[in-house]
C-alpha cells in the first residue's frame, strides 16, 4: 500500500467496517487524494485516510475533529463502531496519507 500511495495522486480504497457509517459503509469504494495537503492545511471536518498510530500497514478513514500545530484528533462518524483518537489520542499530521474525495 505504501508504494501505491507514493506513486498515485488519486487512488481507490475499499472501506472495511462501519466506523464511518452512514457516510461510508463496509465494502464501499472511495477515492483518496494523496496530494490534497501539499498546499492546503488539514481542516476540522475533513475526512482523511491515515496510517494507524500503532498498527503497521493498517490504515483508517476518519473525520478530523480538532487540529493542533502538528497533530490531529480523528473520530469515526459512528462512534459506537469506531476505534479512533478517543482510544489512542491525537495522531501526527504526517500520518495523514490523503483526503477522501466527496
Amino acid at each position: 500500500m505504501q508504494d501505491d500511495i507514493r506513486k498515485k495522486h488519486i487512488f481507490s480504497v475499499t472501506v472495511s467496517g462501519n466506523s464511518m457509517a452512514p457516510l461510508y459503509c463496509d465494502g464501499e469504494v472511495i477515492q483518496v487524494d494523496a496530494k490534497a495537503y501539499q498546499d492546503t492545511a488539514v481542516e476540522v471536518g475533513d475526512i482523511v485516510f491515515v496510517e494507524h498510530p500503532y498498527k503497521e500497514k493498517y490504515f483508517l478513514v476518519k473525520k478530523v475533529v480538532a487540529v493542533g500545530s502538528n497533530t490531529v484528533f480523528i473520530e469515526g462518524v459512528n462512534s459506537e463502531e469506531s476505534t479512533d483518537s478517543r482510544h489512542f489520542g491525537s495522531i501526527l499530521q504526517s500520518r495523514i496519507k490523503g483526503k477522501v474525495l466527496p
